[in-house]
């Protein structure tokens, strides 16, 4: 069962990597393996914090608040024009790189 797990992962990181290469190139691919742990960390953080979170409500009562991200979008004179992707495919061209 191990030995298939393994090939299993092999399988998905080469596939990520292969994608990854055909559109960003070979530097991106080899970092989107690295970036694979790294995501697997992040998200056993997240897990971490929100099990304790809710050991803590489940304790104390206290409501779970929302965790507000904030943004900032740039100004859209800052954009380059690019024509939607809908306009392009229905002209028949590929999508913009």
């Amino acid at each position: 069962m191990l030995l298939i797990n393994f090939a299993l992962l092999a399988l998905r990181v080469s596939q990520r990597a292969y994608c990854v290469w055909r559109l960003h190139g070979y530097r991106q691919a080899a970092l989107s393996i690295a970036r694979i742990a790294w995501a697997n960390f992040v998200n056993f953080a997240a897990t971490v914090r929100a099990m304790r979170l809710y050991l803590r409500y489940l304790r104390t009562g206290r409501a779970i608040a929302w965790d507000k991200t904030d943004h900032i979008y740039p100004a859209l004179e800052s954009i380059p024009f690019r024509r939607p992707l809908g306009e392009a495919h229905a002209n028949g061209q590929t999508a913009p790189a």
